[in-house]
C-alpha cells in the first residue's frame, strides 16, 4: 500500500472516512489515525457548531427570560389592554436584547478576566461574580451585535 501524496513511500494505516493510505509519521498524530484532510474537515464541523451553539444559547436564553417576564406581567392579561400590543413587543425585544446582552458581555469579559482571581475565599467569588453580572450587562449591551455579526462572520468564512 503507498501513500496518497508520495506513492513511493510505504503506508501503515488507512483513513476509516475516507479510505485513503497514510504515512507512518501522520497515522499517529491523531486517535484514532485519520488523514489531514479528515482532521481538518472534523475540525471544521466542529467549530462550526460551536459557534451555531453560541448563538443559538445566547438568543434563546433571551427569549426565554423575556417569555417568562412577560407571561408573567399582570398588565398583559388585564382587560383592554392588548391595544398596546407595540409596548409589549417593544418591550420583549429590549429584555431579551438585555439578557442575551448578559451571555455576550460574560463571553467577553471572560477573555480579560485575569487567572490570579482563582485564589479567592468564598465571599470574594460572590462579591466577584455580582461585580462581573453588573459588568457583563453593560458590556453585553455593547457586545451582543459585535459577537453576533463575528459568530455570523466566522460561519461564512467556514461555508468557504
Amino acid at each position: 500500500m503507498s501513500y496518497y501524496h508520495q506513492p513511493e513511500e510505504e503506508t501503515v494505516a488507512r483513513c476509516p472516512s475516507c479510505g485513503r493510505a497514510m504515512w507512518p509519521s501522520g497515522s499517529f498524530r491523531h486517535s484514532p489515525p485519520v488523514c489531514g484532510d479528515c482532521y481538518n474537515r472534523g475540525i471544521r464541523r466542529a467549530t462550526r457548531w460551536g459557534i451555531a451553539r453560541e448563538l443559538l444559547i445566547t438568543f434563546a436564553a433571551g427569549w426565554t427570560v423575556a417569555t417568562l417576564v412577560m407571561a408573567n406581567h399582570e398588565v398583559v392579561f388585564k382587560e383592554g389592554t392588548f391595544h398596546r400590543t407595540g409596548e409589549y413587543v417593544t418591550m420583549f425585544i429590549i429584555i431579551s436584547y438585555c439578557i442575551s446582552g448578559i451571555i455576550a458581555g460574560w463571553k467577553t469579559l471572560n477573555r480579560i478576566t485575569p487567572a490570579v482571581f482563582l485564589f479567592l475565599p468564598m465571599l470574594g467569588w460572590i462579591i466577584y461574580f455580582a461585580i462581573k453580572l453588573v459588568l457583563a450587562f453593560f458590556v453585553g449591551l455593547v457586545m451582543l451585535p459585535v459577537r453576533t455579526l463575528y459568530c455570523m462572520f466566522r460561519l461564512y468564512k467556514l461555508r468557504r
